[in-house]
């Protein structure tokens, strides 16, 4: 399940940089690396045997507090499967049009708007920095072994781009 994550975030890091005259295909990259990051949390609480709503919640608590934008996506996953918003995790997000400038490429970007107008830009990066939280907290829990590497898919596709050289052999997660 962390590799989908990992290859979701991927997704939406190639649509932010190819296709971002269009918020659809953003949208749905987006939305689907929250459910995702939805769906490794419930993994992740069957497999350390936390079915109990008490153990649960406890492990929400840390997890929340560690990675805050794991909650932000399990709020985003529960609101699409709800058709309404119920949860911790306050604001709106919004689609917000960015102009180019001499630094910056244009298109869609995603924001966070907290109460009281304060906004904060949700970037491919946070969802990135999501995938290694929670690859930290799994070798942590036990559920993977060793240091990180990168998924095979992106090994594979890292070879598309600049050439079938040889890549040191990766042992499963």
């Amino acid at each position: 399940m962390w590799e989908k994550l990992a290859w979701n975030v991927e997704e939406l890091e190639d649509i932010q940089r190819m296709q971002n005259d269009e918020f659809q295909p953003l949208c749905y990259a987006f939305l689907d690396a929250c459910i995702t990051a939805q769906c490794l949390q419930h993994w992740v609480l069957h497999h350390l045997g936390m079915q109990g709503k008490e153990k649960s919640k406890a492990f929400e608590a840390e997890l929340y507090t560690r990675m805050p934008d794991q909650l932000m996506c399990v709020s985003i996953a529960n609101s699409a499967k709800h058709a309404h918003y119920s949860g911790d995790w306050s604001g709106v997000l919004e689609l917000v049009f960015e102009p180019s400038d001499e630094d910056v490429q244009g298109g869609w970007s995603v924001r966070h708007i907290y109460p009281g107008s304060e906004e904060r830009l949700v970037t491919v990066g946070n969802l990135r920095e999501l995938c290694f939280q929670w690859f930290n907290l799994l070798v942590e829990r036990g559920l993977v072994h060793g240091p990180y590497t990168s998924p095979a898919w992106f090994s594979n596709k890292m070879r598309r781009i600049f050439g079938n050289w040889d890549l040191p052999e990766q042992e499963p997660l």
